[in-house]
């Protein structure tokens, strides 16, 4: 008997579906004008991500504030992270798309496919089943690149391009102390009126230091 090629997309998850037509829905892109398309899968995925990588990365680092957790997820969670999973999958050979359509080869899309592939494994297979996805496609236990633990505020763009929130804001708010040794006050908000602040000794400290908890409230309203 032949192998259709969701079967083999199957064996390539490690999961085998119920309901075929969930996993049929996560590859189909709105280009074909139907009803069913991966979005509001993909709004799902988003949150079981966030919801299965929070929890493996809370139980494997105990050691490790807020900070140092949410940096080792946005790294994990960022787009083209889910671009490279997607493309370790070949998706891209998977989407239903408008014939022509160049679209299944951009980051964005591949992406936004992963995360409803997710939450169709979800909808199929509950908690365990979506977690052992994340686990082993997820290199969770790695160290994140230093670009990752030493610029925030690149994390922060990432995460705000992937969701379409910017654009983002630095605003310098106060500055105090004597002036060989300033401390600067910076706010960073959001479109969406959301905001957070930081300090430093200079401005760019102070950005990040915004822009990590910034990271850390949007993480902690996605996945709470």
């Amino acid at each position: 008997m032949a192998v259709g090629p969701l079967s083999q997309l199957e064996t390539k998850l490690g999961y085998q579906f119920t309901d075929l037509s969930l996993l049929e829905m996560a590859l189909t892109h709105r280009s074909l004008r139907v009803d069913k398309t991966y979005e509001r899968l993909e709004f799902l995925g988003d949150r079981v991500l966030g919801l299965v990588l929070a929890d493996a990365l809370y139980k494997a680092f105990p050691a490790e504030d807020q900070g140092q957790l949410s940096t080792r997820f946005h790294h994990l969670a960022q787009q083209n992270y889910l671009a490279l999973i997607a493309q370790q999958l070949q998706l891209a050979s998977y989407i239903q798309a408008e014939k022509g359509n160049q679209l299944t080869d951009r980051a964005s899309i591949l992406s936004d496919v992963v995360e409803a592939v997710l939450a169709a494994v979800w909808l199929d297979g509950g908690w365990e089943a979506a977690e052992q996805m994340v686990l082993r496609f997820f290199d969770w236990q790695a160290e994140p690149p230093l670009a990752a633990l030493t610029n925030p505020k690149s994390a922060l763009q990432e995460y705000v391009d992937a969701r379409s929130l910017g654009p983002v804001k630095y605003e310098v708010t106060g500055r105090s102390g004597p002036e060989h040794s300033l401390t600067f006050e910076v706010v960073v908000s959001l479109p969406n009126k959301q905001t957070a602040s930081g300090s430093g000794g200079n401005k760019k400290a102070a950005e990040s230091a915004a822009a990590q908890a910034l990271l850390a409230i949007l993480t902690g309203q996605e996945n709470g």
